[in-house]
């Protein structure tokens, strides 16, 4: 069967020598792709060569997930309202939490959460659990326990012990 428009079944279109696909000699159904795993027509390059660039759309810009991380970091024991991280942003605060969650995986205060644990974890190897949770904004040991208990699964207390 001719791969172009010239006829002739042993040249391509580029005047090579036409390459015959390898031909499988068994006749039982081909074995099904493992979950997760999408077949893949035609040639792959691994190097990169060739295969065209996919660029995200969407998120945040460079600038704009600079700033507002640095903002999130310097006010981490304060209470930080969507309103206030999408003006620093400059973007509406719909757009801002879509783009917050498309960027870095997560929604903004599930991200503001997640760094008052880090920090805490830090600083309960050198201070009392009431100290720390106010010092990452708590205004209850009580609440910064069970915060700190839903996110590492231990307690403060439990996780001090584990550092020594």
């Amino acid at each position: 069967m001719p791969c172009c428009s010239i006829g002739d079944s042993r040249l391509c279109c580029s005047g090579e020598p036409r390459v015959k696909e390898p031909q499988l000699k068994s006749k039982a159904p081909k074995p099904a792709a493992p979950l997760g795993v999408l077949p893949i027509h035609g040639l792959v390059s691994l190097d990169g060569v060739g295969v065209p660039r996919v660029t995200a759309h969407g998120g945040l810009a460079g600038w704009q997930r600079k700033r507002v991380l640095e903002f999130i970091e310097e006010h981490l024991s304060e209470t930080i309202s969507l309103s206030t991280l999408s003006a620093v942003a400059q973007l509406s605060p719909y757009h801002f939490a879509r783009a917050f969650r498309q960027t870095l995986g997560m929604p903004p205060h599930r991200f503001h959460m997640n760094r008052r644990v880090e920090r805490a974890k830090v600083l309960l190897a050198n201070r009392s659990v009431t100290e720390v949770a106010l010092a990452v904004g708590y205004a209850e040991t009580s609440s910064f326990s069970s915060g700190f208990r839903r996110a590492t699964g231990m307690s403060p207390t439990e996780f001090r012990r584990a550092l020594t």
